[in-house]
């Protein structure tokens, strides 16, 4: 079997000098991610035959949750970023023109910053945000506009809108408890960010490609020194694949609720 196949189970030794050990040592490990991301994809092909048939597309439209809040959960999916990072944004990162929104050391979770390329859909959305915002210095304001809005906002919206039947429905927030709730079990919009990913893989985007959208860090000192390639343009080819997959999704209806694409 020939070992430099990363489906095969087989690894180079890590012998001789020192520094040659290190670079073996960083492929294998490589070779061993490669390996799992091959067989997840397995799993996501297998848990999503019916062309990605992904619940979202028709549920948040129903769900009644804010437009800036269902907004949001699109963006989320469609970049694959964290919640977080997009409620802390503000519009000087954001150039839609362009189509890039840079997330800035400051508010990215590793503390690096990170660019994000806009497909068309995200774009959209963005857009959307614009017009509720309006001249705010951030995406999402705070109620005085003072800052941006807390970082729970979505959450607790997203939340509200899983109920189990028979659990005590809280007053004063959702009149649709029970509009967001898969068979799979509870889901946050930070299980959008791993769903964009899988998704990614799953249209073709190579592993390594779809952990960079997501500004996962090597954490392999080795593999980090003898990894220098960017991937950018890779990068933006898988966003926008994602994004235009998403736009098909949205504009077809289903009727099936495969929820395991909310796994991953």
């Amino acid at each position: 079997m020939n070992t430099l196949d990363p489906a095969s189970s087989e690894y180079l030794e890590e012998e001789g000098p020192t520094e040659v050990v290190k670079v073996v040592a960083a492929f294998n490990g490589m070779q061993r991610r490669v390996t799992e991301y091959l067989q997840q994809q397995v799993q996501v092909l297998g848990s999503i035959c019916h062309d990605l048939q992904a619940p979202i597309t028709r549920m948040l439209p129903n769900a009644g949750m804010q437009a800036s809040s269902e907004a949001a959960s699109w963006i989320a999916l469609s970049t694959c970023c964290r919640i977080g990072e997009l409620l802390a944004a503000r519009w000087e990162h954001v150039d839609l023109e362009e189509k890039i929104w840079v997330i800035p050391a400051e508010n990215s979770k590793n503390g690096k910053p990170h660019q994000i390329y806009l497909s068309d859909f995200t774009v959209a959305q963005f857009e959307r945000v614009k017009e509720i915002s309006k001249e705010t210095l951030w995406c999402y304001p705070n109620a005085k506009k003072t800052g941006p809005v807390c970082s729970k906002t979505v959450t607790k919206q997203t939340g509200d809108r899983q109920r189990q039947p028979g659990q005590k429905i809280m007053s004063n927030r959702s009149a649709a408890p029970h509009a967001l709730l898969l068979p799979g079990g509870k889901w946050t919009p930070h299980d959008l960010r791993r769903t964009g990913a899988t998704m990614m893989t799953a249209l073709g985007v190579i592993p390594e490609v779809a952990e960079r959208c997501l500004n996962h860090t090597e954490e392999n000192k080795v593999e980090r020194i003898y990894q220098r390639h960017s991937y950018s343009i890779e990068m933006k080819e898988a966003w926008q694949r994602l994004g235009e997959k998403l736009g098909e999704l949205v504009a077809t209806k289903h009727d099936s609720t495969p929820a395991s694409l909310f796994t991953g």
